[in-house]
């Protein structure tokens, strides 16, 4: 992973050096038999990170009735870390990334700072720093401004060399890029490691006459990232669905699904002639074994294409997801095979990738809910949460088990202890509602939602 810094043109010139990122601590195995079991929760404790750490320590929490599996690894990973501190560093914050939702907030109000006059260096983030609404709304409060949401170049217009721009842990386009070192501005680069990992591989296989097969999302920004540094043929695969309608194309078959990678694909993309030789890579935060599955249906289509299995000249492809990624997704598989789960809470943004996947694997084998914050467990009645592949979140009646309950709960990468703490907590005040006990709201666990926001 590269060092944190700034440079403004060719000159490194950082404001100030956040402390190093500790390594991941999310620590999980395939081969785990399953989660240790928790000890009893003695007492009415319900600070969120005082919560998650005993959690952490044991497994999960008890308490008479209700049984609740934390996965083994979960929240932030070493890459999200990093881009967070810079990010509070760039705007003259103490690293708490750990605590950000609630940290960044109570910083911010404490410097009182006036927006910047006239003249003076503004603070810009080119989109989302990480996928996480409380994470962007504490830097936008500690003013750090989002650039305007546009694929059009005019987006940058506004940005001065005195100012300072944060590129966000997915990365930029590389026509941005080039924008904003001719402007001159100081460039603060949070893109992760992992990121730049995928962009050598698909620059190693575009050299070598492969037209790039990038798993991942159109719309994401890291893929979009990967796309732009391919100097060669690209096309974007979202699934195994879509690679399946992309191998007829390469057999020269059907190619009436042609038409659904428009807008996902290189300019002048020839189907005959870019689709001889393939090399496959993928968004970081993708689905480990879907990327598999396409693999083997691109390599199955070549072989029938050109009559004989693929060499290394004809199909390549790197495994490139981040082993924060896999080790969330093993840990969500153990915590799976107990067997006696009766509900998964996955929590993180509805538009974080890595957090919709952990949802989907668990929603394989249990009623799995994916939801932003505490706050979208509304009651024992009604959930609010996101429904694999939908775009907007839901509410959901009698997603509250009964007793004896046994709920799991996991959160992805881009999501701050504070948020899975404040779930445990509410978990366990929704519980004590249940059995008629005394309620025991968590402290700092905000207003209660009723409805879509």
């Amino acid at each position: 992973m590269s060092k944190p810094g700034t440079e403004r043109g060719q000159r490194r010139a950082p404001p100030r050096r956040p402390r190093p990122a500790a390594r991941d601590s999310g620590r999980s195995s395939a081969r785990a038999a399953k989660p240790s079991p928790a000890r009893p929760l003695r007492d009415g404790s319900t600070d969120p990170l005082a919560l998650l750490e005993r959690a952490r320590a044991a497994g999960g929490l008890e308490v008479p009735g209700l049984s609740i599996r934390l996965a083994r690894a979960f929240g932030f990973c070493q890459g999200v870390k990093r881009a967070v501190e810079l990010a509070f560093a760039a705007a003259d914050l103490p690293p708490q990334p750990e605590a950000a939702s609630s940290a960044v907030r109570t910083a911010a109000r404490s410097r009182g700072a006036a927006p910047p006059g006239a003249g003076e260096p503004r603070l810009f983030v080119t989109g989302e720093i990480i996928h996480n609404p409380a994470i962007n709304a504490g830097l936008r409060a500690a003013g750090i401004t989002p650039l305007p949401v546009s694929r059009r170049s005019g987006r940058l217009s506004g940005v001065r060399p005195e100012d300072q721009v944060i590129i966000p842990a997915f990365g930029i386009e590389v026509a941005e890029e080039r924008v904003l070192r001719e402007i001159g501005c100081q460039l603060t680069d949070t893109t992760c490691g992992w990121v730049r990992r995928v962009w050598k591989a698909a620059a190693e296989f575009s050299a070598a006459g492969l037209t790039i097969v990038i798993h991942g999302r159109a719309d994401h920004e890291e893929t979009r990232a990967t796309a732009s540094r391919v100097r060669g043929p690209w096309l974007i695969v979202r699934d195994a669905a879509e690679a399946e309608v992309l191998a007829e194309a390469v057999r020269l078959r059907d190619q009436s699904g042609w038409r659904r990678f428009r807008g996902s694909r290189s300019p002048a993309f020839d189907r005959e002639r870019d689709l001889e030789r393939l090399g496959l890579v993928n968004q970081t935060t993708m689905l480990d074994r879907e990327t598999q599955q396409i693999g083997r249906i691109l390599r199955a289509a070549l072989t029938e294409r050109h009559g004989a299995a693929p060499d290394s000249g004809t199909f390549r492809a790197l495994a490139t997801f981040c082993t924060a990624t896999q080790r969330r997704q093993d840990a969500v598989r153990t915590l799976l095979a107990t067997g006696d789960l009766q509900r998964l809470i996955v929590v993180g943004g509805f538009r974080s990738s890595n957090t919709a996947h952990l949802a989907r694997l668990g929603g394989e084998r249990v009623r799995t809910y994916h939801v932003e914050d505490a706050d979208c467990l509304v009651s024992r009645t009604w959930i609010r949460h996101l429904v694999p592949g939908a775009e907007q979140p839901a509410r959901t009646r009698g997603w509250f088990p009964e007793a004896p309950r046994v709920i799991g709960v996991t959160a992805g990468a881009s999501t701050p202890d504070t948020e899975t703490g404040r779930i445990l907590a509410r978990l366990l005040e929704l519980h004590h509602q249940a059995d008629g006990g005394r309620p025991r709201p968590p402290r700092g666990s905000g207003r209660v939602r009723g409805g879509g926001r």
